[in-house]
């Protein structure tokens, strides 16, 4: 069994070919955008990783970009069809929270994410990209250079 990661902290253990069950048999119609979306999440993390990496060589102050760090981790989310707690956002966002519920006020203004509190847990709020941000992200990233080794 490999290690697959979805987010630099964190690994889960895994076949060499997760996705193998989805493609045998009657669901290989399904091949193309299951795989689009899995290499896009582990673009993305790769992406976010080398970007975390960067405050071993330079002050992390001069890189701060929090609402792209949480419009890729919401897109992360949108892709394995989940949705992120205000804190976990904050944490792997890597702002305090306070930073990011400025931003994420900001990012629901611009109708990029939406808020939603949980079924089973009133207190505790849900984001995920709107329709419109996801669309954003989807068009970014199609654009994209795939040479770039991003995705």
């Amino acid at each position: 069994m490999n290690s697959v990661s979805l987010h630099p902290m964190v690994s889960t253990r895994a076949s060499k070919d997760i996705t193998a069950p989805i493609y045998n048999g009657a669901a290989a119609h399904c091949e193309a955008p299951l795989d689009t979306s899995y290499r896009r999440i582990h673009g993305i993390r790769r992406y976010l990783a080398a970007r975390a990496g960067r405050g071993r060589f330079f002050n992390p102050r001069l890189f701060a970009d929090p609402a792209w760090d949480m419009l890729l981790e919401l897109y992360v989310a949108s892709l394995a069809q989940r949705r992120l707690q205000v804190s976990r956002l904050s944490e792997r966002s890597g702002v305090p929270m306070t930073t990011a519920l400025r931003w994420i006020n900001a990012l629901e203004r611009d109708g990029l994410l939406q808020r939603e509190s949980d079924v089973h847990d009133s207190r505790l709020v849900l984001l995920s990209l709107t329709e419109k941000g996801r669309h954003s992200m989807d068009n970014y990233f199609a654009e994209l250079p795939v040479e770039g080794g991003l995705l």
